[in-house]
């Protein structure tokens, strides 16, 4: 995973990176979130970050959540978060809540509220000029 992860291309070596993070994320996610918080900040990270977060967070939202809440990086922390609201806004609230229910209150708040924030800007996006 390191060879691939170092090797920063896309193509080939990226799909394997995606599929190597998606076993390894399905048979040991916090193996596999531990590896790449330990990637340098940048695009790669970014990229292995929302792999394994957005599939963590499906899996087993009450451990994904607890993870990104343990998290003392401020900036690996926030893109975590990140992940998680790109991935949870999407459904219904009533399965959110459900995804959500044993969460860190303070991630569950912080998730709410990004939420919330991206729903009021595409609202008025979305509504017409007086």
């Amino acid at each position: 995973v390191d060879l691939l992860a170092d090797s920063n291309q896309v193509g080939e070596s990226g799909l394997a990176l995606e599929h190597v993070l998606q076993v390894w994320t399905s048979k040991a996610p916090e193996e596999a979130a531990i590896w790449a918080s330990k990637l340098p900040a940048g695009e790669s990270r970014s990229s292995v970050i929302k792999t394994v977060v957005y599939q963590w967070l499906q899996a087993d939202s009450a451990a994904a959540t607890s993870w990104v809440a343990s998290l003392t990086d401020t900036n690996l922390r926030q893109e975590s978060t990140r992940v998680m609201v790109e991935s949870l806004r999407v459904f219904p609230l009533f399965i959110r809540d459900s995804m959500l229910v044993h969460a860190d209150p303070g991630i569950r708040s912080e998730i709410e509220r990004q939420i919330e924030e991206l729903q009021a800007a595409q609202e008025q996006e979305i509504a017409p000029e007086d």
